[in-house]
């Protein structure tokens, strides 16, 4: 709901980041009384870089990793074309980028094609997974369709 605030007041300040990290914290508090002894275990005993997380532009998956205490590795962009990715073991998360090196993007093709898992969120579809997987991204992502998903998130985190 909006205030009106008077021109001479001071509107209080809201932190949703504080907001935020409360979620987190209680969405992680949640997931846990719900893992088995046995899933708690692999948790344990996971190493630090079988999930990786790509920084993008927006989106911070690394927030919601750290705060369900699942261990990760930041690796950025441009140094995904040499890091030793391992396809049986790794997952690989990509946050939204509104540009990301080509030759990192064919290299986790080749990621993928060897069983790794990647994924991705909103504009990594048209900055990482165009480039990556293009025949197979145009022939299921129509232009229409890919304006219908951009139109959808604009409206959605965007409301006018």
């Amino acid at each position: 709901m909006y205030q009106q605030y008077a021109s001479n007041s001071v509107a209080p300040q809201h932190n949703c980041q504080n907001e935020m990290n409360e979620a987190y914290e209680l969405g992680s508090a949640m997931a846990h009384e719900k893992l088995s002894t046995e899933d708690k275990q692999l948790l344990d005993e996971m190493a630090d870089d079988t999930v990786i997380v790509v920084p993008g532009t927006y989106d911070h998956i690394h927030q919601v990793l750290a705060s369900l205490k699942i261990p990760f590795k930041t690796v950025q962009q441009g140094e995904l074309i040499t890091y030793p990715l391992r396809p049986q073991d790794q997952t690989v998360y990509i946050n939204c980028a509104n540009a990301f090196p080509e030759e990192a993007a064919r290299r986790l093709r080749k990621f993928v094609d060897d069983g790794g898992q990647l994924i991705t969120t909103d504009w990594a579809l048209k900055n990482v997974l165009e480039i990556a997987f293009g025949e197979v991204s145009s022939r299921l992502l129509s232009n229409r369709i890919k304006n219908l998903i951009f139109s959808l998130f604009f409206l959605i985190v965007c409301p006018t």
